[in-house]
């Protein structure tokens, strides 16, 4: 499948289709009552680190762009998605949408950091996204600090910082550490650590499959949900919210 757009990636392309999927299969089972479902407890956990790799790639890629176009309809799709969420859940509802709306703005200066100061950032945000807010009759899935830690993380990749291969494996050793300390506590396990854990290995052997472009080749008819992720994310959760209420 080739890009028509002669500007498009492929392979960035081939990222949000399967995020776009896998999405489509763990809210089908969110909205219809299978919440524990064993593949939200697995192979969907890598939909997040996905997009927001594909995310961060692009932001780095084009660090001097500034299309307030996209930022404005990445804001009006959080806020479609905050409704949404909002109504299912019965009370106020952040979801990956709002986070990466309000990273979008700190973008330039994530990029624009040395090495060190970006390891140091990865490092930071890694460890507070082991510790989410906790806030009374809201909640907030997948935070700034989750977004943040993966988004400086994508670029010291891209940007091929020294060390960070270590300090990402070190620091998934850190976090499978705490979550045996909080298992131990009998802390009730928040979903970052999923995704943490077990998103983050998954998300880059897909990454490593999709480096072999002759393995996937999507039908025409996933193409839209390359060529407008936010279109596909909001329409499905309403489409969604309207079925569950039938």
């Amino acid at each position: 499948m080739q890009s028509a757009h002669p500007f498009r990636l492929k392979w960035i392309d081939d990222i949000k289709i399967l995020a776009g999927m896998l999405m489509l299969l763990d809210h089908s089972l969110l909205y219809f009552g299978h919440e524990n479902a064993w593949p939200r407890m697995s192979v969907t956990r890598i939909v997040e680190p996905l997009y927001v790799f594909a995310f961060g790639y692009l932001l780095g890629r084009n660090s001097h762009s500034r299309n307030f176009n996209r930022w404005y309809q990445l804001i009006a799709a959080a806020l479609a998605e905050t409704l949404l969420h909002s109504l299912r859940e019965g009370q106020l509802y952040f979801g990956i949408l709002a986070s990466l709306a309000l990273v979008w703005p700190a973008g330039r200066w994530i990029v624009s950091l040395s090495g060190p100061a970006l390891l140091a950032l990865t490092i930071g945000a890694g460890a507070l996204a082991l510790v989410p807010p906790s806030l009374s009759k809201v909640t907030i899935d997948y935070d700034l600090g989750l977004v943040i830690f993966q988004v400086s993380m994508t670029v010291a990749f891209q940007r091929r910082i020294p060390r960070i291969i270590p300090t990402a494996s070190c620091l998934w050793l850190a976090q499978l550490t705490a979550l045996g300390w909080f298992s131990a506590q009998g802390t009730v396990i928040h979903a970052n650590v999923w995704t943490l854990l077990i998103g983050h290995p998954l998300a880059i052997l897909s990454l490593i499959a999709m480096a072999n472009q002759t393995l996937w080749r999507w039908p025409e008819m996933t193409r839209p949900i390359a060529t407008h992720p936010l279109t596909f994310y909001v329409g499905h959760l309403a489409l969604l919210t309207i079925l569950a209420a039938l």
